[in-house]
Order: C-alpha cells, then structure tokens, then sequence
C-alpha cells in the first residue's frame, strides 16, 4: 500500500487462506511475518471473519460496515475502521 506522501508499505502472512462459500468465505492466516513486513498486521482485527457486502452482512458490528463506513466495498470487516484497502481512502 502506499499512503498520502507516496511511501509505500507492505505486510507478510504466512498460510493465508480465503475458505469456500460452505464458510460465507471466511479469511484465516497462520502467522503474521513481522520481520519482513514495513507495516502492521492490520488483518488481525479481521482473522476467521467472513467475508460481508452491502447485501450480506456479516460484520461483528451492530450495524452494516460495508454500507455505514465503506460505501459497499465488500470486507473481512472484524470492526469497520480498522481494515479496508477498498475503501475510500
């Protein structure tokens, strides 16, 4: 990723996995690497979280992150502000 003054960062997961629709496509990693990674484990707050769009929420928020916060961007929404490349900023 790279943010506002052009810097880019990057984070490294070892074993991570997108699950079938049996799950609602739940993400899942092993081990977040943080010797090679220039960033924070910011999926951490969304580990074995299935996946939620607009039409289907399964956020662990009382209301619908996918709509209230993120315009419809589809996540592994644990809570709505802490992860989400597909959102607005």
């Amino acid at each position: 990723m790279t943010d506002f003054a052009n810097q880019s960062y990057h984070s490294e997961y070892s074993g991570f996995v997108v699950h079938d629709a049996s799950t609602q496509y739940t993400m899942d990693y092993t081990q977040f690497l943080s010797s090679s990674s220039t960033a924070g484990d910011s999926l951490g707050w969304n580990k074995e979280m299935k996946f939620s769009t607009f039409d289907r929420d399964n956020d662990a928020f009382g209301g619908s992150c996918s709509t209230g916060y993120h315009a419809g961007a589809g996540w592994w929404f644990g809570a709505c502000t802490k992860s989400n490349p597909n959102g607005i900023f």
